[in-house]
């Protein structure tokens, strides 16, 4: 689990430190496993080509919940 820094002082680009401490969790599963972990990896220093845009809030809601639901459904 990660958790942000304060927005005012950190801005958007506490997003790509949290895709860093995201992707070398155990827990996290290959970028090509869903949508999910493709964004997450994408905005982390272990992308190729990282991504300019850190994303925004709804939408990391929308990358977890894809990752979440993946997990699940490939588990049930």
């Amino acid at each position: 689990m990660a958790r942000g820094k304060r927005f005012k002082t950190h801005k958007h680009r506490q997003y790509f430190d949290i895709s860093d401490s995201l992707v070398d969790q155990v827990f996290f599963r290959d970028p090509t496993y869903s949508y999910g972990e493709r964004y997450i990896h994408d905005r982390s220093s272990k992308a190729a080509i990282r991504a300019k845009s850190t994303g925004s809030p709804g939408s990391w809601i929308k990358t977890s919940t894809a990752a979440l639901i993946t997990f699940v459904v490939n588990n049930i």
